[in-house]
């Protein structure tokens, strides 16, 4: 399985790259970093992928990443990882006042972070992902199509 791809409205692909890639692994990757696709679209799906995996305008969009629990009894979370220089503070309540819920929900310097109940099935997480950057970024950015990238640990942009 490549380490990135597309979606509009079927995360199967990116639900099941979190669930053999990342889910249940004793030293998981970073996680699954869902964002919007960018408006390079590239020419050819592997050109594509490419052009994908280097943008630089990742850091200043509202993007997620969907990480393994953090213990045997946890749930997994999903880090709403704030665009550069932008506070998440205040967020959370925008995301619960628009119906988007997780099981808990925690601000931090510069993410919000919900963890979810433990079976979470990871379409819904990637759903979640979808509806959360759709709300938080009021649109802007979201052209309808989604890509997904599997981030080994420490390689997350920031």
């Amino acid at each position: 399985m490549q380490p990135i791809g597309f979606f509009t409205t079927d995360v199967a692909e990116a639900a099941a790259a979190y669930d053999d890639h990342v889910a249940g692994k004793r030293r998981p990757p970073e996680g699954i970093e869902i964002a919007p696709v960018g408006p390079n679209k590239g020419v050819g799906e592997n050109l594509r992928k490419v052009s994908a995996l280097n943008r630089i305008d990742i850091p200043t969009l509202w993007r997620t990443i969907i990480r393994a629990p953090q213990s045997k009894k946890g749930g997994p979370i999903v880090s709403i990882l704030a665009p550069r220089n932008q506070s998440p503070a205040g967020m959370a309540g925008e995301l619960s006042s628009a119906g988007i819920a997780a099981a808990h929900i925690e601000t931090t310097d510069g993410s919000i972070e919900c963890e979810f109940a433990a079976g979470t099935s990871p379409a819904s997480l990637v759903q979640f992902s979808v509806a959360a950057i759709t709300k938080l970024s009021k649109g802007l950015g979201a052209s309808g199509e989604w890509q997904w990238t599997l981030r080994p640990r420490g390689r997350a942009p920031e």
